[in-house]
């Protein structure tokens, strides 16, 4: 039980020197995942247009 305290609000170095709690890192995840999918429908979109 205290570990998972200490996991959960330890805080995280990432690669660009920022500092986030794991539950911040969560929201970041979540955050890339739905642009990376906007991404991919834009792609699409911009193929389908371009063959126009």
């Amino acid at each position: 039980m205290i570990y998972n305290w200490i996991k959960r609000h330890s805080p995280m170095n990432l690669e660009d020197g920022i500092t986030v709690k794991p539950d911040g890192f969560a929201k970041l995840q979540k955050q890339m995942r739905l642009f990376q999918e906007e991404n991919e429908i834009l792609k699409k979109v911009m193929a389908i247009f371009a063959r126009k």
